[in-house]
């Protein structure tokens, strides 16, 4: 069975699709939880902390020792479970961790600056200013983070297989089209 990753920006219904493809798939939903089981791997709960804070308001910097162990950790609880097959992993910038695997399919979730922006206000239950500056921020902590951890950037696409624009699609069908890339990439590995 496939492996999916899913990255996503925040406001564009990434997590909903993430949830649908898991629940179609019959497969496990990974996510935050891996935060938590690497750092503990790698003896740098402080680094838990930085990846949870989406906003960046704790302000916690994780010494370059520990953002090491904790990249160690997670690429090796990325590829136990890219080994065990049929999971679907939201964030954790699993993309460039597996990315030489052909037997992982790699999705990207955007959506446009305004949808991103009622979904934010509606979620958050905040203004239009509060929610770019939300969204601002969330761009910002995860480009460096990511850019600390893996060296690359966030949004490239060479780290990518499919991106959906959830502009012109429902969940569901976003779901049903990652299902149609696991599938048609699973039979060309079959082949």
């Amino acid at each position: 069975m496939p492996v999916v990753t899913i990255s996503r920006q925040l406001g564009c219904n990434g997590n909903a699709v993430a949830a649908a493809v898991a629940e179609k798939l019959k497969a496990p939903l990974l996510g935050r939880d891996l935060i938590n089981q690497a750092a503990r791997r790698a003896g740098v709960p402080e680094l838990a902390l930085a990846a949870l804070d989406d906003l960046g308001l704790l302000e916690v910097r994780p010494s370059r020792e520990a953002r090491r162990a904790y990249r160690e950790a997670l690429a090796k609880l990325a590829q136990e479970i890219a080994n065990t097959g049929n999971a679907v992993i939201v964030g954790r910038n699993a993309q460039v961790i597996l990315k030489d695997r052909p037997d992982v399919l790699h999705v990207h979730i955007v959506a446009p600056e305004a949808m991103r922006l009622q979904r934010v206000m509606v979620a958050y239950r905040c203004s239009e200013e509060a929610a770019r500056a939300r969204i601002r921020a969330a761009d910002d902590v995860r480009t460096r983070m990511f850019r600390a951890i893996h060296g690359t950037k966030r949004d490239d696409a060479a780290c990518c297989d499919l991106v959906i624009n959830m502009a012109k699609f429902t969940v569901e069908d976003a779901a049903n089209i990652i299902l149609q890339a696991a599938k048609a990439g699973m039979k060309d590995r079959q082949v």
